[in-house]
């Protein structure tokens, strides 16, 4: 391969390395046609073939190459030969005929710089002389006159000259021969790949000319032939690589181009459904439906039908409304389980003036959006859209008409959902592969589906819609264990270990003046030192650690004076409720620097990333992303790399990644050494037990015993993530400030709502448990 491509990307899947087309040695395709036409055209060899077999043959970065030892001299020769083999078994004159005029075909080497170029060259035939012609016709002279031969030999020269493209003219100049000989190589190229190309059909094997591996997995899924493939890639969607493991977007991204060019005969891959359209997976932006051509908070009111069915209203933009499993918006009700005369509606008017259970429903969930509580708006939804499809599906019954039993009943049908109304599909919710659920449900989300039905219909009986609640009596195993899992925090022989974790990290930063990869691996190295510092300081969440800014950060007051040992933070919380939170100088200092190598980074790529760097200089936030999302052109970061913010702060995502990648990469030599002193001490206990060696089992259980117990607190910290910061900085507080004052203290600081969640932090510390039953000394000693 040649020295000067480019060296494979960091991050790029070795999937996308992977064939995708078979490797055809015993066919003619129309790639190898179009490959000898360009060649025939004058367009140069190694263009020529990096265009026509690009889908076969790419470098480490995916762009089409010529493969390391491969000579295109030699191919253009096997081609020839292949074309010539494929004619002659044709058992066609006519196709044999215009094979030999394109196998004179072949290459030579110029003396041309950097080692030479390939040329197209023609092995020129001489004409048969007269007496060559009587030979190996075996005329005999005596039969014929002079005038007679003269003729038969100009009959024959003619022939000769169509038949190896050679073609006459009045002016006899070279230029206008070499003309006639390209029309006519043309010409019989043409012929060839109409009669002799092997092309992709409907009909055939995907194993024909589709890759062994990826032919293979399509098979599982039940793609047969090229026609089903067409069809299966149209049915799934935008994300239908996800479904063959190991193709990957560039590798799908080929095969998509290979099809494209052989439509002709496949047919075309259909993108126009709604499986092709185009969402945001990583947000969770609530997007209303439009009625009408206005928005309706969130949530289609539903109109009745000639029939009396409640629908979503058909006109433009809207998604047809449908039976059977739908999103809450486009459910079609049948008139009898609609809810309008519900065995408990209240029989008096209600407050939410809601005609029927859809109409409660939508109402309720207005209340949310009114208060601009989105996150809860979006999580309630989906479980009253769930209970609802439950009520219309499987008890078919009214919302209204629910009772405990039926309660009882949807709290069972939650332990063990039916797999019809489960995907793991992520789809657009008009989309008609939408379904509820995304796999079976654990104890806790179980409790919290019971629990937001049950406000739903509290919320209904005290609005006047209905005479009570079913799901008042309704027990939830898990409702015993609902506290935080404060457990989750770092002890002191944890943060020790985490101190010197991080110092280590932190001294691979190499020394000196660094460029180029070195400033990056660096300046992540300090970001890595800088979110664990903050996080085990401040208590953050991880959206606030993500959303707050130091725009308005300030000196704090300390008695009365401003102290710049100190600064405050001001953090927007849940809720949107606004808190200040005091960070050290020192914290604010490591802060600065990582901002100073955010705009070194930025300023080295110069006007190309101006947009960025205004933006961080606006609203600089605490952490900042170094590199660009993979995909992009460039690691750098510049104005049109797809950043999750445009101030450059650090996505939840990212954060979680950064730190979750630290614990476990930390931890992981320890767990891995263990583990094999472990398989060395149960290999020493098999061959004491063989010698009934039991003093020696004795030592060997103790000593495997701890090793299993080192084991634990290495695993424990390889499971360690973001919210352990935050509870090790809880208990801290609470330790050092053991009082009412301390518990409203951590109340300000952590940002609860309520200070009875704060105290569920004091439950984990056994210290004054442990003084108290040590000091107590029943018998006097």
């Amino acid at each position: 391969m040649d020295d000067n491509q480019p060296k494979r990307k960091a991050g790029r899947p070795k999937g996308s390395l992977g064939a995708v087309l078979a490797d055809l040695t015993d066919q003619v395709t129309l790639e190898d046609f179009s490959f000898i036409r360009a060649l025939v055209n004058g367009i140069e060899p190694d263009k020529a073939f990096r265009q026509y077999y690009g889908y076969r043959y790419f470098d480490a970065s995916g762009n089409p190459t010529v493969p390391h030892g491969l000579s295109i001299a030699a191919h253009a020769k096997n081609l020839n030969a292949l074309i010539m083999r494929s004619a002659l078994l044709s058992g066609d004159d006519l196709v044999k005929l215009m094979a030999r005029r394109i196998a004179e075909l072949s290459f030579e080497r110029t003396n041309a710089p950097r080692g030479g170029a390939l040329r197209l060259t023609t092995d020129k035939t001489p004409l048969p002389s007269l007496d060559d012609w009587m030979q190996s016709e075996d005329i005999d002279r005596d039969f014929y006159t002079e005038n007679d031969l003269l003729d038969q030999y100009k009959d024959y020269l003619q022939a000769f000259k169509e038949e190896h493209g050679i073609t006459s003219n009045a002016s006899g100049s070279d230029a206008t021969q070499e003309r006639a000989l390209l029309e006519a190589r043309i010409q019989a190229i043409n012929l060839l790949q109409n009669r002799l190309a092997s092309l992709p059909m409907p009909n055939q094997p995907v194993s024909t000319w589709i890759a062994r591996a990826i032919a293979e997995k399509l098979v599982d899924l039940g793609v047969r032939t090229m026609g089903g493939l067409v069809q299966f890639i149209s049915n799934q969607g935008r994300h239908w690589p996800r479904k063959i493991k190991g193709m990957g977007p560039v590798r799908a991204g080929r095969l998509l181009g290979w099809l494209d060019e052989n439509q002709a005969t496949l047919g075309s891959v259909i993108t126009d459904g709604p499986q092709w359209l185009a969402s945001a997976p990583l947000q969770r932006k609530i997007e209303p439906l439009m009625v009408a051509g206005r928005m309706y908070n969130g949530i289609t009111a539903l109109v009745p039908d000639a029939n009396g069915a409640y629908v979503a209203p058909m006109s433009p933009g809207v998604p047809v409304a449908r039976q059977g499993i739908a999103p809450l918006e486009l459910m079609q009700v049948p008139p009898h389980l609609d809810g309008s005369f519900g065995l408990f509606r209240s029989s008096t008017p209600n407050h939410y003036g809601a005609k029927n259970d859809f109409e409660a429903i939508r109402i309720w969930l207005k209340t949310f959006l009114d208060a601009d509580k989105l996150a809860t708006f979006d999580a309630y939804r989906r479980e009253i859209e769930r209970f609802y499809l439950w009520c219309i599906l499987e008890a078919q019954v009214p919302l209204s008409s629910v009772s405990l039993g039926h309660a009882l009943g949807y709290q069972q049908f939650l332990k063990a959902i039916p797999p019809k109304y489960i995907t793991t599909e992520r789809v657009a919710r008009h989309d008609l592969r939408w379904l509820p659920f995304r796999g079976q449900l654990d104890p806790k989300s179980q409790a919290y589906a019971i629990g937001v039905v049950g406000q739903f219909f509290r919320a209904a009986h005290v609005n006047g819609y209905l005479t009570g609640n079913p799901f008042d009596s309704v027990k939830s195993a898990s409702a015993l264990n609902r506290d935080l899992d404060t457990s989750r925090s770092l002890s002191k022989a944890d943060l020790a270990w985490l101190k010197q974790a991080l110092a280590d990290h932190l001294r691979e930063t190499p020394d000196g003046e660094a460029t180029g990869v070195d400033d990056l691996s660096a300046a992540l190295r300090r970001r890595v030192n800088l979110i664990f510092y903050l996080g085990l300081s401040t208590g953050l969440r991880l959206s606030e650690l993500s959303g707050t800014s130091i725009a308005n950060i300030q000196p704090a007051m300390v008695n009365g004076d401003e102290d710049e040992r100190f600064w405050m933070l001001e953090v927007l919380g849940k809720g949107k409720k606004i808190r200040t939170v005091p960070i050290s100088e020192k914290l604010r200092q490591m802060i600065l620097a990582h901002h100073a190598d955010v705009r070194k980074m930025l300023m080295a790529v110069g006007q190309e990333a101006h947009e960025r760097l205004a933006q961080f200089e606006k609203r600089p936030p605490l952490i900042c992303a170094l590199r660009s999302p993979p995909g992009h052109d460039n690691i750098q970061i510049d104005n049109n790399a797809p950043m999750a913010n445009d101030n450059l702060a650090l996505g939840k995502v990212g954060l979680y990644r950064v730190i979750k990648a630290f614990f476990t990469g930390a931890a992981k030599p320890q767990i891995r050494e263990i583990e094999r002193k472990l398989q060395e001490l149960l290999n020493r206990q098999k061959v004491a037990r063989a010698k009934d060696d039991h003093d020696a089992g004795g030592q060997l259980q103790e000593q495997y015993q701890k090793l299993r117990r080192e084991l634990a607190v290495w695993s424990r910290r390889s499971a360690m993530s973001t919210h352990w910061m935050r509870h090790t900085f809880a208990i801290g507080v609470l330790r050092d400030n053991p009082n009412d004052a301390g518990l409203k203290l951590a109340q300000q600081l952590l940002g609860h709502t309520s200070i009875a969640t704060t105290q569920i932090y004091l439950k984990v510390d056994d210290t004054d448990k442990t003084r108290a039953v040590f000091n107590l000394k029943p018998f006097g000693h």
